[in-house]
């Protein structure tokens, strides 16, 4: 399994970190957690072709999560006409029929892709990964997804409330391999949520959707620090590749 992170800022783009996406890739095919834009153009940067995308995750609502879903349609369609017959993706958005229809009104000149609305619990499985959804506070509805696939568990906590009182249980009552931790909402240089997160039980915690407002660089290095004794800490950047 590989992580690569497409966007890793906050609801606004800055000059080195764009809006909220990742893909997950799991033998040649692609899962994609989030669609802030500009998510197809960052695709091609990577290298990654929307034909091998398999199905979209959308964690919430919010702009920065989604902007990019039209043109990933566009994308979709595009490519399906002239190098993949059978390019087809599955995406999932929260249980929001607000966002459903606002999100239909921009994907329907392609028949690419299939949308669903999701709840928590298990939102997809196929030959390679199994997807299952969990609340969060952030907003009405938020989720976070545990992808398991090839005998590792990645947890992706998508946004949480600033205590992070709905830190996800998945990460404090069972082994992980990969923490996807959002850093915009939550200090982390307070200590009472420094020890929520020592609870995290995985070998490796990735920082991410990062807002230096609430996370200063300085806040990030004593947190690595504080964090040494538990588990690996990395600052996700825009572009960055992880093997799981």
């Amino acid at each position: 399994m590989k992580i690569t992170f497409l966007g890793t800022g906050h609801g606004t783009a800055e000059k080195n970190r764009f809006c909220s996406s990742a893909v997950v890739t799991v033998k040649g095919k692609s899962y994609l957690v989030d669609a802030g834009a500009p998510v197809s153009l960052l695709m091609q940067k990577k290298g990654i072709h929307p034909g091998t995308v398999k199905a979209v995750f959308i964690t919430h609502n919010h702009a920065d999560h989604y902007y990019g879903l039209c043109e990933f349609a566009i994308s979709m369609s595009g490519f399906h006409n002239r190098l993949v017959p059978d390019a087809h993706a599955e995406v999932f958005v929260p249980a929001d029929p607000d966002f459903y229809h606002r999100f239909m009104l921009g994907h329907d000149h392609t028949n690419q892709i299939n949308v669903n609305v999701y709840e928590e619990g298990l939102v997809y499985k196929d030959e390679l990964v199994r997807v299952t959804s969990f609340r969060t506070e952030h907003c009405n509805p938020s989720y976070g997804f545990l992808f398991e696939a090839e005998g590792k568990r990645v947890v992706f906590t998508g946004d949480m409330s600033g205590s992070l009182k709905d830190y996800p249980t998945v990460l404090t009552e069972t082994d992980v391999d990969v923490a996807v931790v959002e850093a915009a909402h939550a200090r982390y240089a307070k200590p009472e949520i420094q020890e929520i997160l020592k609870k995290t039980r995985t070998r490796h915690m990735l920082i991410n959707h990062v807002y230096e407002g609430s996370n200063p660089p300085e806040a990030i290095a004593d947190f690595v620090v504080q964090m040494q004794d538990y588990f690996d800490v990395t600052l996700t950047q825009d572009d960055d590749v992880f093997l799981v």
